[in-house]
């Protein structure tokens, strides 16, 4: 096993995003079987809402008093339809949900970062490395589960699990490729998220 690898394993242990969704089986599973309902009220609220209603106007000659105005026509129109859901899915992998606030659901550990934050600059080296070296395949897994989530409508880790485990693996990464001071820097991650890790597990039984 590689030191990469046991970083990874190492980091998904101490990160509460990751342990304590997994230590609720019986929760996961429930939100997983509730998945088709979850698409179709996201898909119907997608299809009734009040920006389609608008672009429909626009489209059949309704909203009188504003169709041939220049910036209505730009706000209510399928390639702004198009830009907004795109930053609408987007927002499913803001690395914020992750490293600070949490999804705010059950599946998220209170008051406390899902992955430590001191983390995040060990995600953003991570990040770097893969775009410089063009390794895609994790991009393409991670637009493949985010959209999962954001098809079935909903921004929690239950369905952004997977999303979290490549975040790891980034900081892990991230972590590895320091060519100095490594072991202080693993150690100082370790020490914090531990840290973390007893807290949520304080808040949980509080």
């Amino acid at each position: 096993m590689s030191h990469r690898i046991r970083l990874l394993i190492w980091l998904l242990v101490i990160s509460p995003g990751f342990w304590w969704p997994v230590t609720q089986p019986g929760n996961l599973v429930k939100e997983w079987v509730q998945s088709p309902a979850y698409f179709r009220s996201s898909f119907a609220n997608r299809i009734n809402g009040p920006y389609l209603d608008r672009l429909r106007d626009m489209q059949w000659g309704g909203w009188l008093i504003h169709r041939n105005s220049l910036l209505p026509k730009l706000v209510y129109s399928y390639p702004m339809l198009l830009i907004n859901e795109f930053i609408e899915l987007v927002e499913f992998a803001q690395p914020r949900m992750f490293f600070v606030t949490g999804d705010g659901s059950n599946f998220s550990p209170p008051s406390l970062q899902p992955i430590p934050v001191v983390l995040f600059p060990f995600w953003f080296i991570g990040l770097l490395n893969h775009i410089k070296t063009k390794h895609w395949s994790e991009f393409v897994l991670l637009f493949i589960f985010t959209s999962i989530a954001y098809l079935i409508g909903q921004k929690n880790l239950a369905f952004l699990l997977p999303v979290l485990v490549i975040y790891l693996r980034w900081a892990s990464q991230g972590l590895d490729s320091l060519s100095t001071h490594k072991n202080i820097a693993t150690a100082a991650v370790s020490f914090y998220s531990l840290y973390a890790a007893l807290g949520s597990v304080w808040f949980g039984f509080r």
